[in-house]
This record gives C-alpha cells, sequence and structure tokens, in this order.
C-alpha cells in the first residue's frame, strides 16, 4: 500500500500558510511600533528628525536587512527535522536582524512623512 501524499502535501501547505500569516502578523506589529515611536521621536527629540538622522536610521536599515540576507547560511547547515541548534541559531539571528531592518526602515518613513 502506498502511502497518502495528498494528507502529506495538505500538512507542509498548511505550515507555509501559517508560518506566512504570522509573518504578516510580526510585520503588522512591528510597523506599528514603528509608528508609535516615530510619533514619539517627532514630538520629543525633534533633532533625530533632521534629514541626516534620517539618512543614518535609513543606512542602519539597508545595512541589516542587507546582513541578515547575505549572512544566512541556510542550506549548508539544514538538517531533515530542521530543528539542530545551528539552524534555530541561524533562523532566530535572521529574524532578529531583519525585524530591526524593518523597523529602521518603517520607522525612518513615518518620521519623515510626520515632520512634513
Amino acid at each position: 500500500m502506498l502511502p497518502n501524499f495528498n494528507r502529506l502535501k495538505s500538512f507542509i501547505m498548511s505550515r507555509i500558510l501559517v508560518n506566512y500569516l504570522k509573518s504578516f502578523l510580526i510585520v503588522g506589529v512591528v510597523s506599528a511600533l514603528a509608528w508609535f515611536s516615530a510619533y514619539l521621536v517627532v514630538e520629543n527629540f525633534p533633532i533625530l528628525c533632521s534629514e541626516r538622522a534620517r539618512s543614518v536610521f535609513f543606512l542602519a536599515a539597508s545595512i541589516l536587512l542587507i546582513v541578515a540576507g547575505i549572512g544566512r547560511v541556510g542550506w549548508e547547515i539544514q538538517t531533515w527535522g530542521g530543528n539542530s541548534p545551528d539552524e534555530l541559531l541561524d533562523l532566530r539571528i535572521f529574524r532578529f536582524l531583519s525585524l530591526l531592518g524593518t523597523f529602521f526602515l518603517i520607522f525612518e518613513y513615518f518620521v519623515g512623512h510626520l515632520v512634513k
């Protein structure tokens, strides 16, 4: 008797869908935090709203996102289960740098629009 591949396929697809939905939710939360932080900065720390400061935030965001993308080891350490300590650390570093870079990028955008 052959295994039921449709069941396996639907399980894998549901995990993929849940992962992307979680990602959208996390990016939404990061965006809301960036907007709130930008609002506080514009109100309380106008020196951080200068063109130079915004350029620094944009460069920091760009560098963090590039490092996250290039630095990810990925397939070199991939195991069948996907839960080795190396993989988990690689994933956590990637997510942290990606979310921090996303925060700075959205923060810079909102600061620019709140100042005008």
